[in-house]
């Protein structure tokens, strides 16, 4: 939470981390109950896991972030630099579905095939991509959630599908900070 003496500066920096202004916290919001159950959410906390959006939300995300710093102009007053997250990209129940990327936890996984009767291995990333979970944490705040556990990632994954989630994750990072929060 913000520290209720945070003032100019520091406070727009606040803001334009969440998305909105700070007269507008409540902790009841959907938007400030993130992670903070033990067990599995514990896990994504502590950095072995990272919730990612589907390519086509990634997709919109970056076109969105793009089109408003092209129309950004000056900032003034107590205005977050960015738009509201909800103005980049919003689903009307107010749900998501994200998948999650396994980071820590690098071995694979030995499942018995009911098919072939065998055991095979299996890696998380590669081999399960269609493991969803559905959430009502904006994929703004899983972004935020995920760029460092990926940059931190070493060594780092080589199969070709998380690393275009890493890449799209990443250039939506550098877009959201290539605008810094207002003076005032």
């Amino acid at each position: 939470m913000i520290p209720n003496a945070t003032r100019g500066q520091k406070l727009r920096e606040y803001e334009w981390i969440l998305g909105y202004k700070a007269t507008e916290l409540d902790i009841d919001s959907h938007y400030n109950i993130t992670y903070l159950m033990g067990s599995m959410h514990k896990a994504f906390d502590d950095g072995n896991w990272a919730l990612v959006s589907e390519k086509s939300v990634r997709e919109q995300i970056l076109l969105a972030l793009q089109r408003a710093k092209a129309k950004m102009g000056a900032v003034s007053g107590n205005n977050s630099s960015w738009p509201l997250f909800d103005k980049v990209y919003f689903n009307s129940d107010g749900m998501y579905l994200y998948r999650a990327v396994n980071i820590k936890m690098n071995c694979e996984l030995h499942v018995f095939d009911e098919v072939t009767k065998h055991g095979k291995l299996l890696d998380w990333n590669e081999d399960v991509p269609n493991i969803t979970i559905h959430s009502h944490i904006h994929p703004l705040h899983v972004i935020m959630n995920a760029y460092p556990k990926f940059k931190a990632w070493h060594p780092s994954p080589t199969d070709a599908l998380t690393l275009d989630i890493i890449n799209d994750i990443c250039t939506i990072w550098e877009l959201l900070k290539s605008v810094p929060p207002t003076d005032d």
